[in-house]
């Protein structure tokens, strides 16, 4: 893509550029973070209404009650507000209300360039491995890139509204969208074709798979969390939170059972049984509410 044609896509996304929210102090949209080559240092980017990236370098102390917390970056890089990240070991990008996706070198510190195929706001971006990048938007569509040359493979079209999410199934065979129009639709990633599209009750706000793949939740608009087990092709465990949930993920522990943890808008953090769809711990975690801050992935 020319800079010239950047620049005029630019300029137009900026007209339509969403104002930011009514609240005008910080607020966090995402985090993400990755482990870099150095074993004990993590780098954790940030994304806020305001439209800034920040990126800091967390490294573990002798102290393993301390942490050492060095900024290493702070970026104007978007018009309209942050809206959803992704890293992986050697790129990050991000998406925004301005309809575009701005991608960097991590390694090499430079920016690599913006990405335009989008015509509404970019709700989710991520990457499988370093090799591919989904992203998805109000436009409806999924738009899958390959990293190599950012050439765009495949345009994934059947939500009639909005994508609110997309998790990338661990093969990177497969992967489930989620969509304000109330269906789920799980894609063959491989020829771009729907596998099965699924009617919701009610909106589905975020969906994620397990480190396995074999099972997935779905977070729908009452805060509602159904975990499926993909073989048996059915519903496992329900769970009804009591305030919005704002992020989750799936972990597992010594013992090997599944769990579901997710962060609400009441400043809780809850585990979750995946099988039993039973709340096993709970705590409130902060004296502010959050948004969007959950990952286990380091690599």
């Amino acid at each position: 893509m020319s800079k010239a044609r950047k620049k005029q896509k630019l300029s137009s996304s900026q007209a339509k550029a969403d104002p930011l929210p009514e609240k005008s102090e910080s607020a966090l949209i995402v985090l993400k973070s990755i482990k870099t080559a150095v074993t004990d240092t993590t780098l954790v980017v940030v994304g806020t209404y305001e439209r800034l990236l920040y990126g800091f370098e967390v490294t573990n102390s002798e102290d393993p009650s301390e942490l050492k917390i060095s900024p290493k970056f702070i970026m104007p890089i978007h018009i309209g507000y942050i809206s959803t990240l992704s890293l992986c070991s050697k790129f990050l990008a991000s998406g925004s209300t301005d309809e575009v996706i701005k991608l960097f070198d991590i390694k090499r510190k430079k920016e690599l360039g913006s990405l335009h195929e989008h015509t509404g706001t970019i709700t989710k971006v991520q990457f499988f491995g370093t090799s591919h990048l989904l992203s998805a938007s109000s436009d409806g569509s999924i738009i899958i890139y390959r990293t190599k040359d950012w050439e765009v493979l495949k345009v994934l079209r059947g939500h009639l509204k909005q994508v609110n999410d997309i998790a990338i199934h661990p093969s990177g065979k497969l992967a489930i969208s989620i969509s304000k129009d109330r269906s789920a639709i799980v894609w063959n990633l491989l020829t771009g074709h729907k596998v099965s599209r699924t009617k919701l009750l009610l909106e589905g706000e975020l969906v994620r798979f397990n480190q396995s793949g074999d099972l997935y939740s779905i977070v729908s608009s009452n805060s509602q969390i159904i975990t499926y087990d993909i073989s048996k092709g059915k519903e496992i465990s329900t769970y009804s939170a009591t305030s919005k949930i704002l992020d989750g993920t799936f972990i597992k522990f010594s013992d090997d059972n599944e769990y579901f943890m997710f962060g609400a808008a009441d400043k809780s953090l809850h585990l979750l049984d995946a099988n039993t769809g039973k709340e096993v711990f709970y705590f409130k975690a902060h004296d502010n509410s959050f948004n969007k801050a959950l990952s286990t992935k380091a690599k």
